[in-house]
């Protein structure tokens, strides 16, 4: 993990060092309105942060440090703001996108059964993204499983998420990978790119899960319409104290009970979803900390899928 700067996401028991100057960032609206669980990605630190629940979070940077701020939020337009060099406070006001949300026709289908997609039985999934994975460090700010349907039109009506969920006590030192906070993300396929393309759901759909090893999600209150045959279920990691997990990064890969007070420790955040060795293609895709979706391959052997299911009603 590259540690140009200092990030503090928590304004708690932070304290200034030699060298460096505090910059606090509150992203709003047009209105003022402030906008929780922004995302902010330094561009060239190669780091990423959300802000609090009020739209506020706090860093340090080194005084010599020049870097340019790439602000994120659902629903509204990516922004690229340069870093001033002087002054502590910046207030970034983002813009509603405009396009409205894709559409496509309802058919009418009354009593159809409802068809799961990549259905997974819960004691099949035993490996876990960022766990074990050799010189990977999982900063990723998005984890995408793609699915394919007969045609446009269906509803999605639910979504179930497979994640790690263990307790571990080491010498003093515990490591809680229960509680996760997280939103689901709905994307079209990009034909050209076959990556995630337009976003057909501007509903912030967030989870809070703090026991669950399956999470399902239901939907129906949304009346969501898929718009196109292949589309994507992404899982938005929040990059917030809530969900932060203190790791040892090594060449053999992570250990969550890394040793207090150990200098290569590193810190990555829930949920950390399951993985699944199947399926004719790589279904699996990842927003890196570059915003640049990239294909996710984990078995060298074999394709690798989310173990994330969605159940769709045609």
């Amino acid at each position: 993990m590259k540690r140009a700067i200092l990030i503090l996401i928590s304004i708690l028991g932070v304290f200034r060092c030699f060298g460096q100057r505090e910059l606090s960032i509150s992203v709003r609206n047009k209105e003022n309105k402030r906008i929780p669980y922004a995302l902010v990605i330094l561009k060239n630190a190669e780091f990423a942060f959300n802000t609090d629940k009020k739209g506020n979070s706090v860093f340090f940077l080194k005084d010599s440090q020049i870097d340019t701020l790439l602000v994120k939020a659902q629903g509204f337009e990516d922004l690229t703001v340069s870093i001033p060099k002087e002054g502590k406070d910046l207030i970034i006001n983002l813009t509603e996108e405009t396009h409205p949300n894709l559409k496509a026709a309802r058919r009418n289908s009354a009593k159809v059964k409802p068809s799961e997609l990549n259905g997974i039985d819960k004691d099949s999934v035993f490996y876990f993204i960022g766990l074990g994975k050799r010189y990977e460090n999982p900063n990723y700010l998005q984890y995408a499983q793609k699915f394919v349907i007969e045609k446009a039109g269906s509803a999605l009506t639910s979504v179930t998420v497979n994640r790690l969920v263990l307790f571990l006590r080491n010498d003093g030192f515990d490591a809680d990978l229960k509680r996760a906070m997280f939103r689901i993300r709905l994307y079209t396929l990009d034909s050209l790119s076959d990556t995630p393309g337009k976003e057909f759901c501007n509903e912030v759909i967030q989870v809070v899960d703090t026991v669950q090893k399956v999470v399902k999600i239901d939907l129906s209150k949304y009346k969501i319409t898929i718009p196109t045959a292949a589309f994507f279920v992404a899982i938005e990691v929040l990059r917030i104290p809530y969900n932060e997990q203190l790791v040892l990064l090594n060449k053999h890969g992570i250990a969550y009970d890394a040793p207090p007070h150990t200098l290569d420790r590193g810190n990555i955040f829930q949920p950390f979803i399951g993985l699944l060795p199947r399926g004719k293609q790589n279904g699996a895709w990842v927003l890196t900390i570059k915003n640049e979706w990239k294909q996710y391959k984990y078995f060298p052997d074999k394709s690798t899928n989310f173990a994330i299911s969605a159940t769709v009603v045609p």
